[in-house]
């Protein structure tokens, strides 16, 4: 009986990922026409340290940044090579209240630009707070902490040039 439940349960599971796949793939032949549904009005702008202190009950929140493109990963393809789409990770500095240049991570589709982003643009970006991305992460067994260095990150919905790089 109890491997029966099990095996029910893992059917559930496989069955509810495979329909969050399908409702949530994106590529570039079949992906829904963002501009379409796109509303500026939905964004709030926010500074760096807005985006910083926003917690585990803002996911998913829209919000509008403005920063400078300071590292481009390489493009990335998600998913089989006809139905995936591609993904590109930038690296952007904003400007705190202090003046000093902090981090956020930023990761788009190809098809939310109309142009090619290059390391030293100023670009505007329109999109969802997804948490935060942790780099070299550790663990210190004296007391028991994870430790390493926390960046915001942003899905983009939108990103706009508007000052490009010489």
């Amino acid at each position: 009986m109890f491997l029966k439940t099990i095996k029910f349960i893992i059917l559930i599971l496989i069955l509810l990922s495979i329909v969050l796949l399908m409702g949530c793939s994106l590529d570039d032949k079949n992906n829904v026409d963002i501009k379409e549904e796109f509303q500026d009005e939905d964004y709030i702008y926010m500074d760096y340290k807005d985006i910083s202190r926003l917690e585990e009950k803002d996911f998913y929140k829209k919000i509008s940044l403005y920063g400078n493109v300071i590292e481009i990963e390489q493009e990335t393809l998600k998913g089989n090579f006809d139905e995936g789409y591609y993904e590109t990770i930038l690296w952007i500095n904003m400007l705190d209240e202090d003046k000093i240049y902090k981090s956020v991570r930023v990761k788009y589709l190809r098809s939310v630009t109309e142009t090619k982003i290059l390391e030293g643009d100023y670009i505007d970006i329109k999109g969802t707070y997804m948490g935060e991305y942790y780099e070299n992460m550790s663990f210190d067994s004296t007391n028991g902490e994870l430790r390493g260095t926390a960046y915001p990150e942003i899905y983009a919905d939108k990103i706009e040039i508007w000052e490009t790089s010489l």
